[in-house]
């Protein structure tokens, strides 16, 4: 089967201050079944606090970009954020087949972030990407994905991992390809001569779609099909250290195991 005309473009924002306050933006459009439907959250975690997250249906601007800095605001979820752009993105076609596509794009791998939400003001170091797909979600050829981001004031470090029957192995090193990692789980990565060690993680986020992301839009769920509001994700926040050639950086990593539900025969 060819393209059902499914699009979704999801932009994902972070913010995490030196004390390790974390703030998650989300920004998502849907195009499907002939309708249109924006998607934002916030998922809020700062030290010491219960994480929670707050949800709208509202349409919204897209991000703006100019040469050095990349911005996106909310104004009923009360949002406002800055992130610095130093580097040039980084660019992969993830998935290719003749149902769709997955493209990934990070605008800001290690970003000096500024962010206004909750009547106050986080400074630190965020991340921003884009993901793009034309591929429903319950067509993605995955069981498992892993995903994180490590960022310390000298060093990024970017993985993806997909288990299934469409694998797939990246690691990226301050904005370039490294070889593919040798082990990643919950608290470590290891691709000689690179080392990330990770702290006993927080959980931001731990449930299915139907209880996390989707929890107060049932409205929008009600557009998925069943199996796929089983998925699980479970969303972390730790402190890490990466050991390299240049020596050893400590930061904070936002990491994420999402399982997707088996498919009926």
């Amino acid at each position: 089967m060819g393209n059902t005309g499914f699009q979704l473009s999801k932009h994902y924002f972070d913010c995490v201050s030196p004390a390790g306050d974390a703030v998650i933006a989300y920004a998502a459009t849907l195009d499907w079944l002939g309708i249109t439907v924006c998607y934002a959250s916030i998922l809020f975690a700062p030290l010491h606090s219960t994480p929670k997250s707050t949800t709208s249906l509202e349409p919204f601007q897209p991000p703006r970009l100019d040469p050095v800095s990349l911005s996106w605001q909310h104004a009923s979820l009360g949002f406002r954020g800055q992130w610095s752009v130093d580097s040039l993105p980084i660019q992969r076609d993830l998935l290719t087949t003749p149902a769709g596509t997955v493209t990934w794009n990070c605008r800001a791998h290690r970003a000096t972030a500024t962010v206004l939400f909750a009547d106050r003001t986080f400074t630190g170091l965020g991340y921003v990407e884009h993901l793009g797909l034309t591929l429903a979600p319950w067509q993605l050829p995955i069981r498992n994905l892993r995903w994180g981001r490590f960022i310390s004031p000298t060093d990024s470090l970017i993985w993806l991992q997909w288990r299934g029957p469409h694998p797939l192995d990246l690691l990226f090193h301050n904005g370039k390809l490294v070889p593919a990692a040798t082990t990643i789980d919950d608290v470590h990565i290891t691709a000689p001569p690179f080392a990330l060690e990770m702290s006993p993680p927080r959980i931001l986020r731990d449930g299915s779609l139907m209880t996390t992301a989707l929890a107060s839009v049932p409205s929008l769920a009600a557009l998925f099909p069943r199996s796929i509001l089983r998925t699980r994700e479970t969303k972390w926040l730790s402190s890490a250290t990466l050991q390299s050639p240049a020596g050893s950086s400590t930061g904070f990593a936002i990491h994420e195991l999402v399982a997707f539900p088996e498919r009926s025969p």
